[in-house]
């Protein structure tokens, strides 16, 4: 026998399947190999064709063939990790491929290695028990079975007989045996003696009038299969042999439920694992074409499904059971079945379930959630048929709230254009015909209406709002008219006509696109503010969705510009009020409510819509060229100030009145100027004196939209505002940040919503949006009120304590020193309780008026800090960025850290350090001294900050990254350029003086932090420039900084004499031998002696303070010597590279550093005996 196959039996047993599948295929091709070459030396040997028995084996087959069928029947009882598994799938590729070996010998040898004996245990019981299936099943697998001249029909009744047996012994392999029994049905249907064998398995398997979920899918099996075989007995006691037969439903639910008759169900054992039977029933029952006695699908599924795994009386493991049914039949259904499943039953038990998480099926239940969206996803068909169960008879219209999911949400997204057509014409006829069945309680009817109107208009935003819902601007546009429809207008009723109508087909209405029908019942006002709401939500939406078709070829797509548009370039608000004027030539409809004839806002409309046409004209004729943003944001402001007049005329039309002298202005400033008269010019230029510009005004209109209670205003802000920003003046700018560095107290909120003259009328005026309290109470914990603090450090509230002494006075209680105290009754007791807590409930309310005031203007001062990004990303070169950085750090410097300003701190910080200092282009055209001022001003704000301890490190990359910027705005370039270079062309020599004060301002702060321990600056702020441009750091630090404290004694500290030297060498290696001559000439001649000095003097200074003390060395001396040491090592090397060597060192000192048992560490040794040996 060959060893090379002995190792492949170990693969076999592997956990891994691949290994095993490896293992397999490597054995049989090797034992095949070997067959084909012993049956050569078989010719003419006269032995018989077939093995029957052992030594018949030995003599037919190669030894290493012999021994694996003995091997791998051997290991089928073998629990070792995968053995029972690779063993089987190996020996029944080698019974397919090994023609001699007949079914008896391979029974024989099975039945003897897997023989049970009295003294084993229950575990080797089983094991055996497992290895003789695992062989019969590979015997069937094989395809030996069906071989004629290898298999008689005694071998087959004996293997059947072993399969019986098996069944016997353990209840737990019964299914497994029932469905080896059903693999054999093909091969025996095709012997001869066929009748025998199936007379057997009758005997055996199943039982008259049959009970059993195991009997009834044999049965079924051998219909299927053997439509001869006469099945009467197996169906006595049933109404028919077919088991779809209406009459069979109970009996067959009785059976799937596998509790036995008069049996309790908590007695029977239970599995998980779901019967194979239901695979079987679902195949023939979906893909049959039955008699008229067969149930349908609906009944089937009523009967065995629904009202038995989940009716109320079943436990938990059937209703599992039937979790799994779901999950199983529901990527078979068609459209039109799909809904066949939602039952009554099912629903009930599925939004229990789903509703919480610590119910019983909670995970089983949201399996089938999750499957419900993968089939709709997979079958765009099927999304609204399933969405229409579950918030239908059965289910809820809020079953997302209820699950505390997203299915329907997540279903909308999976219809197709057709699916999506369909919901909404469900919701409108939801909508329009609410009939309520409960009409004793008028009350809770309209409020039940009401509510499910909300729904209905809330799915249909949803669809529009919803990322992934495929958006069409057909069914948008209808969603568009039926919302208009109800916001703003009543539908007529039906004049009663005395022909009354044939009623004999069932017509029905598309309340989506018509509107002949009046709301049943009339809609409410409650309902009608709703509306008014949810127009606004639309506009809103609308106006930020992207065109519905990505291709569409119109200007850049790749901006935001056509955000709110359709594939056309149309704005969706023009599409809107397009649709609002038409709806007015409706005669089913009437405006609701009293209809305004102001003549001014009615000519200011009428004017608007003149502008727009214009615009709508200029911005077609700019298509394709370099087209101005400023057209299309009049256009976006104009639209929206039209929709938001039909809800609010008198506010509407002011806008539109202010909207339109911008414009005009805009065009006048446009054209090319006349000439005109001194006389003319000079009235002109009075009028126009202290008038804000057009552009100052729109932005304060903006800045009035971010604190208006419209949401569809306030949504096109930041919008509109990137489109005018280009515009944007100087004061524009300032008006912006003086908004940004408002005061979060009392005082700061008066100054931007308007004063203090009456905080009743602020509380409950529309255009001041006030932060909800709710949202911030998880907060309360990380502040501490200001009023609560004076109280912990000892300070009294005066006012507080004069109102509790006047009602102690009001009461008697606190009189003058000459009055005797008088005792108060009860009554007056009483009453001096309630005046006291009148008096501290008004000091609760002002606290939480303070405090919710702060959270509104630092919520305000967000949304234009908003304002202030889009600017920078839109306008990187701008100089008007210049002017935001110092007000911006003061504004980090001074805020408090709490919860309510943490956000807009970090929104500040992170636009300082990310948008202004990592930007890749950056202002040009600036002021050198404010330039300059501005560099003064982070270099100042750096060192105040990390000396209060304001966070060292973040704040000082912050400062880092800003004087990169600044620096880039001077050389306009990120190059690492020097000073020199820049002087030496006319061009950019006023550059070269600008840089040069720059270096001095961050030299002086290097120097400031080597030299003083008290610098809290950390290492970043300085190596960000020295590693990114050591070229131009190298003239302004290296001599007059750097080198000079390369002495010990100049420093603060070890710590920043280590960096010190680190950064001197860091200038030395990017600078020094990188082919630029003066740079080299100035290292050789000027530096290095200096160098040189400094570094052996400090070393022999720090052997002198280690011989003169006693005491133990100072960590800080061996830090010190040992950052000399690493300049002293890159400073020799350098010297080599460029072709000279150093011939100043003093060879006694690094010889005494070597062999010195304090200093002598093993960088120390190595440095000095490199110098050593190159000197």
């Amino acid at each position: 026998m060959a060893t090379t196959t002995l190792n492949l039996y170990w693969d076999l047993a592997s956990l891994d399947a691949t290994t095993r599948h490896t293992a397999t295929v490597t054995l049989i091709r090797t034992l095949a190999d070997f067959q084909v070459a012993h049956e050569k030396t078989l010719v003419s040997s006269g032995l018989p064709a077939l093995a029957d028995s052992e030594e018949t084996l030995d003599q037919l087959c190669a030894s290493d063939v012999s021994y694996a069928v003995r091997r791998l029947l051997r290991g089928l009882p073998s629990s070792r990790q995968g053995a029972r598994q690779g063993f089987s799938l190996a020996l029944t590729e080698l019974l397919s491929v090994m023609e001699c070996i007949t079914t008896k010998l391979v029974l024989d040898l099975l039945c003897q290695y897997t023989e049970r004996a009295d003294g084993m245990s229950g575990e080797e019981t089983r094991d055996m028990l497992f290895g003789r299936l695992f062989g019969i099943m590979a015997i069937v697998g094989s395809g030996l079975m069906g071989r004629s001249d290898a298999t008689c029909t005694d071998d087959v009744i004996r293997m059947v007989d072993l399969v019986a047996e098996i069944a016997g012994a353990k209840s737990y392999l019964n299914e497994v045996c029932y469905h080896v029994i059903i693999n054999m049905l093909p091969t025996v249907d095709k012997m001869d003696d066929k009748s025998k064998v199936m007379a057997k398995i009758l005997e055996l398997f199943v039982r008259e009038n049959m009970a059993n979920v195991d009997e009834v899918n044999l049965t079924m099996a051998i219909q299927q299969q053997m439509s001869d075989v006469d099945l009467s007995r197996p169906f006595t006691g049933w109404a028919s042999e077919n088991v779809f037969d209406r009459a069979n439903l109970q009996h067959m639910a009785s059976i799937v439920r596998e509790v036995p008759m008069g049996t309790n169900e908590s007695q029977v054992d239970w599995t998980p694992q779901l019967h194979s039977i239901w695979d079987r029933l679902f195949t023939q029952l979906l893909h049959n074409n039955s008699n008229n006695k067969d149930a349908f699908f609906h009944e089937f599924w009523s009967i065995v499904v629904d009202g038995n795994l989940f009716s109320q009386q079943a436990s938990h493991g059937r209703k599992y059971w039937g979790f799994q049914v779901i999950n199983k039949v529901l990527p078979e259904l068609s459209t039109d079945q799909m809904p066949l499943v939602f039952t009554e039953n099912f629903m009930r038990t599925f939004i229990n379930n789903l509703s919480s998480d610590v119910r019983f099926l909670n995970k089983a239940a949201r399996q089938t959630a999750m499957t419900i969206q993968q089939v709709a996803e997979q079958n765009k068909q099927v999304g609204f048929a399933v969405v229409s169960q579950l918030i239908g008879k059965y289910g809820d219209r809020q079953f997302d709230r209820i699950t505390r999911t997203k299915t329907v949400e997540n279903l909308l997204a999976t219809m197709d254009s057709q699916g999506i057509r369909n919901y909404l014409t469900y919701l409108a006829r939801l909508f329009v015909q609410n009939q309520q069945d409960a009409k004793d309680s008028d009350e809770v009817s309209d409020r039940t209406v009401e509510t499910q109107r909300e729904w209905a208009m809330n799915q249909m935003l949803l669809l529009v709002t919803h990322p992934k819902t495929p958006k069409e601007e057909s069914w948008i546009n209808d969603v568009i008219q039926f919302i208009v429809v109800y916001t703003f207008f009543d539908v007529k009723p039906k004049a009663s006509t005395k022909k009354s109508p044939k009623k004999s087909k069932a017509t029905t209405v598309d309340y989506l696109n018509t509107f002949e029908t009046a709301p049943t019942p009339a809609l409410t006002e409650p309902t009608r503010n709703m509306c008014k709401a949810k127009f606004q939500a639309l506009v809103l939406s609308l106006s930020k969705l992207p065109p519905t078709n990505k291709k569409t070829e119109i200007g850049q797509l790749k901006t935001r510009r056509w955000n709110g548009s359709t594939n056309d370039g149309r704005l969706w608000a023009d599409v809107i009020y397009n649709h609002y004027q038409h709806l007015l030539s409706n005669k089913n409809l009437v405006l609701h409510g009293q209809v305004s004839d102001d003549a001014d806002a009615l000519k200011t409309i009428k004017s608007t819509l003149k502008v727009i046409d214009g615009l709508k004209a200029q911005i077609k004729k700019e298509e394709g060229g370099n087209a101005s943003d400023v057209p299309y944001g009049f256009e976006i402001l104009f639209f929206h100030v039209l929709l938001h007049s039909l809800l609010d005329q008198e506010e509407g039309a002011g806008l539109l009145g202010d909207l339109l002298n911008c414009f005009e202005k805009m065009e006048q400033q446009s054209k090319p100027a006349k000439k005109k008269s001194n006389k003319k010019k000079a009235v002109v230029e009075e009028q126009d004196d202290g008038e804000p510009e057009p552009i100052e005004v729109i932005v304060d209109i903006l800045l009035s939209f971010l604190t208006s209670a419209s949401p569809m205003l306030k949504g096109i802000t930041e919008h509109v505002f990137e489109l005018f920003s280009p515009l944007v003046t100087k004061q524009a700018m300032e008006n912006l940040i003086n908004i940004i560095t408002t005061n979060e107290n009392k005082d700061g909120g008066d100054e931007l919503f308007g004063g203090d003259e009456d905080d009743s009328d602020m509380e409950e005026d529309d255009d001041v949006e006030l932060v909800d309290q709710d949202e911030s109470d998880d907060d309360d914990v990380m502040e501490i009120d200001e009023d609560e603090g004076d109280e912990q450090n000892g300070m009294v509230d005066e006012e507080l304590r004069r109102k509790v002494e006047e009602a102690m006075r009001s009461q008697g209680i606190l009189g003058d020193d000459s009055e005797e105290e008088e005792l108060l009754d009860d009554d007056a007791m009483e009453a001096f309780d309630e005046k006291l807590a009148e008096i501290f409930k008004q000091k609760k309310m002002e606290k939480q008026d303070k405090k919710t005031m702060q959270e509104s203007v630092v919520h305000f001062k967000n949304n234009v800090m908003d304002l202030l990004i889009i600017f920078a990303r839109k306008n990187p070169t701008s100089p008007l960025l210049l002017g935001t950085i110092v007000p911006l750090l003061e504004i980090v410097q001074s805020t408090k850290a709490k919860a309510t300003t943490m956000q807009f701190v970090n929104k500040v910080e992170s636009y300082l350090k990310n948008k202004l200092g990592k930007a890749t282009d950056v202002p040009t055209d600036f002021d050198d001294a404010t330039l300059l001022d501005i560099v003064a001003s982070v270099h100042t704000f750096a060192i105040e900050t990390t000396a209060s301890g304001g966070g060292s490190k973040p704040r000082s990359d912050m400062c880092s990254q800003l004087l990169l910027f600044l620096r880039k705005c001077i050389v306009g370039t990120g190059a690492d350029v020097t000073i020199q270079s820049l002087q030496t062309d006319k061009k950019t020599k006023s550059q070269a003086q600008l840089l040069e004060k720059y270096m001095a301002l961050y030299r002086d702060s290097l120097d400031a932090f080597l030299s003083k321990k008290t610098n809290q600056l950390h290492t970043s702020y300085f190596a960000a420039l020295l590693q990114r441009f050591p070229q131009t750091c190298w003239e302004p630090f290296m001599q007059s900084t750097l080198v000079p404290h390369l002495d010990p004694t100049t420093c603060g500290n070890a710590f920043r004499h280590s960096y010190a030297c680190q950064w001197t060498g860091l200038l030395i290696q990017q600078c020094v031998a990188k082919k630029n001559k003066s740079v080299d000439d100035e290292f050789t001649t000027t530096l290095l002696p200096t160098i040189v000095q400094h570094i052996q003097a400090s070393a022999q200074a720090l052997l002198a303070d280690a011989e003169t003390t006693t005491e133990k060395t100072n960590p800080s001396s061996s830090e010190k010597l040992k950052s000399l040491m690493k300049l002293a090592g890159l400073v020799d090397k350098t010297m080599l590279r460029l072709g000279s060597k150093i011939t100043t060192w003093d060879t006694s000192l690094f010889t005494t550093l070597s062999t010195d048992k304090t200093f002598g560490t093993p960088l120390v040794r190595t440095t000095c005996k490199s110098i050593l040996d190159r000197s």
